[in-house]
């Protein structure tokens, strides 16, 4: 999410330590932010549980029929967490890349979009499942055509007789190794497909709600540690100014 953002406002690539450093400075941020709202909602299941326990008996049951508003409150805060948590977690790490926010600003960005924005999220998440799906068309065809080339021409060298089935239990662990490690590459586009186009829509969504630029974005400089001042040294300090700088009766 990170160098997706770096990459979509700058137009230029993302810096690799960089990238890292940052996402080792924000893991915080990307774990609390899907945490939080499911650990609200479970807190305020608490309640419910406790007096829906009481339902079990009739000479206590009036209680909780007596609570039941609120409980119907706390069932509407509960659903209110966990539809924002189940639409808005991707653009929750967008926010993350983006801003360099904590948790709390990435769950407040989140749920602002998803629940002010709903039809225009819902039209970006469309187009992006089927740009995705195009974009996985193409890559798992990729990878077929090579692992079937690849197998089709090691048979011909091996005078098209070859069994893989019958080789080695090492030779045919190696083999489906690498064409296990090629698929896994091939799997790693929708992962980062996912995490670029979220971040994309993050900042449609951020320009139609806040009037922010698309180019907006946290610089790189930022993610580098703030280098100390440099101490003056005893040779500067004891240096006297230039005498061009001085009045002209202390020149002299």
């Amino acid at each position: 999410a990170r160098a997706a953002a770096v990459e979509l406002a700058t137009h230029d690539r993302a810096k690799t330590v960089c990238t890292f450093r940052y996402a080792a400075t924000k893991w915080r941020a990307c774990f609390g932010g899907p945490v939080f709202p499911l650990a609200g909602a479970i807190l305020l299941a608490v309640p419910i549980v406790c007096l829906g326990w009481l339902l079990r008996w009739d000479a206590t049951s009036w209680i909780t029929a007596l609570a039941w508003p609120v409980l119907l409150v706390h069932g509407a805060l509960m659903a209110f967490l966990l539809v924002g948590l189940l639409f808005g977690w991707p653009l929750m790490f967008a926010s993350v890349g983006v801003e360099g926010g904590d948790c709390f600003d990435a769950i407040g960005q989140a749920y602002q979009y998803v629940f002010h924005r709903p039809l225009e999220y819902l039209f970006y998440a469309l187009v992006a499942t089927g740009l995705g799906a195009l974009g996985w068309l193409l890559v798992s065809s990729v990878v077929a055509v090579i692992v079937g080339l690849t197998y089709g021409a090691a048979e011909w060298g091996a005078g098209g007789t070859a069994d893989f089935g019958s080789l080695s239990a090492f030779s045919g662990w190696l083999i489906a190794f690498w064409v296990g490690t090629l698929k896994l590459l091939g799997v790693g586009f929708l992962y980062s497909y996912f995490f670029t186009a979220s971040t994309a829509i993050y900042f449609l969504l951020r320009r139609s709600a806040d009037a922010t630029e698309m180019d907006e974005v946290r610089p790189e400089e930022e993610d580098l540690p703030a280098q100390p001042a440099r101490p003056e040294t005893s040779d500067s300090a004891n240096t006297p100014p230039a005498k061009e700088n001085l009045p002209k009766d202390q020149a002299e």
